[in-house]
């Protein structure tokens, strides 16, 4: 923290304003995000049932597909900052005329519509951020500053629950987009106050759009990706597994919703504490390589112990999807956003396009319907460790690529 204090002294005027205005701007966008998840989901689960999630989930991967296609052909010319503006004005137009429609008309279709625009536009919003923010900062400063962003935003986001909950009761949950659009709409402003940022020299003659300019590095940027996909299979089959476990080994219904809520406040406990304290002193002591490294032998030695001479404790499976919830939230999001960094601005931002918007969403999407047919705990379990391996030679193949490309 004295790192992260003189960091901050030591920049100008202008720095340090930047700097606070990016931290407000993204803490407001995951404080929102509960108005916007819990009134949509409400609706749509009044509306069609949670059993219609998975067709929700699929349109909302082709929104995001549309708007990448978009914005790949936009982004050059216009820039970030009126990107963002743009999309997050049509977007919360979108959410005050939908939720105002539903109230006075009722049509089914707007929860679904609802459901689809809340599942997409924060994957969107988060990306243009964070790819900002990859082209802001250097290395150095993403290792010291995104550990106690990631740690503020997820404070955001558990106070913004917590309104949530609050409001909902006071006002009706068809109501509570309405804080939330004027909330974000705050943010909007924070982000507008960042400087805007021109190319490099180096850069000036890069025409390509960004999907284009990773052609020169399609390896690199496609293995990002890949294990971005392989760490969503992995969180989710742990999941699928404390699921299965804790529906046996705690089978009375109101014990189950009291040690869920402990387990769900343990989860953002263990990523703040990750964010604050363990990243900021990490991230800048040991190299990239070595965290990215680490990532997955912990995960390994965390599944052995507690998935598999747990079996039958309670608490060592719940403490194995905690472990799991907690890293990829903290450590994981940090050495990833680090992957990017030798990249130029059109690059950054077609890894992200692929990665973070495309590759997170869809891994997601495929290994739940795989999930779906196949639940043998020992398939799970092979599974597991087959991805973890695969993992690890991704990693090595990364890393080969990082020396070829950029050294």
């Amino acid at each position: 923290m004295n790192e992260l204090i003189s960091y901050f002294k030591s920049q100008d005027r202008n720095k340090r304003k930047a700097i606070i205005n990016i931290f407000i701007s993204y803490c407001l966008i995951l404080f929102t995000y509960p108005f916007f998840r819990v009134a949509s989901t409400t609706l749509f689960f009044d509306t069609y049932g949670a059993k219609f999630s998975p067709h929700a989930w699929v349109s909302s991967i082709l929104l995001i597909s549309g708007t990448i296609f978009i914005f790949n052909r936009t982004l050059k010319k216009y820039g970030v900052h009126k990107l963002f503006q743009f999309f997050s004005l049509i977007v919360m137009a979108l959410f005050l005329l939908a939720s105002f429609s539903y109230q006075l008309f009722h049509f089914k279709q707007l929860g679904f519509f609802l459901f689809v625009l809340k599942e997409a536009y924060i994957v969107i919003v988060v990306h243009l951020i964070i790819g900002y923010c990859n082209n802001f900062f250097s290395e150095k400063e993403v290792k010291l500053l995104y550990g106690p962003l990631g740690g503020f935003s997820s404070l955001a986001a558990s106070v913004g629950g917590f309104v949530t909950a609050n409001l909902s009761r006071l006002i009706g949950v068809e109501n509570i987009f309405y804080p939330g659009i004027f909330f974000f709409l705050i943010s909007i402003y924070f982000f507008k106050q960042t400087p805007i940022m021109g190319q490099k020299k180096s850069e000036e003659s890069e025409k390509r759009n960004p999907l284009a300019a990773i052609s020169d590095i399609k390896e690199y940027a496609l293995l990002i990706a890949l294990i971005i996909a392989i760490s969503q299979f992995i969180i989710t089959i742990v999941e699928m597994k404390f699921n299965l476990s804790f529906e046996t080994l705690v089978p009375n219904s109101e014990q189950r919703s009291e040690k869920l809520g402990y387990i769900y406040s343990i989860i953002n406990i263990v990523s703040v504490v990750v964010q604050f304290v363990v990243i900021p002193f990490v991230a800048t002591r040991f190299s990239n390589k070595a965290i990215c490294y680490f990532i997955p032998l912990f995960y390994l030695l965390s599944y052995v112990t507690g998935i598999g001479m747990g079996v039958g404790m309670v608490y060592a499976v719940a403490g194995t999807f905690i472990l799991f919830k907690g890293i990829d939230y903290s450590l994981f999001a940090i050495a990833k956003e680090v992957l990017y960094q030798k990249l130029n601005s059109m690059q950054k931002y077609g890894a992200k396009y692929i990665a973070d918007m495309f590759s997170y969403r869809t891994s997601k999407a495929v290994i739940s319907i795989f999930l779906i047919g196949f639940q043998s705990p020992d398939l799970l379990n092979v599974l597991v460790y087959s991805f973890l391996i695969a993992w690890m030679i991704c990693l090595y193949l990364i890393f080969y690529f990082q020396r070829k490309y950029f050294q």
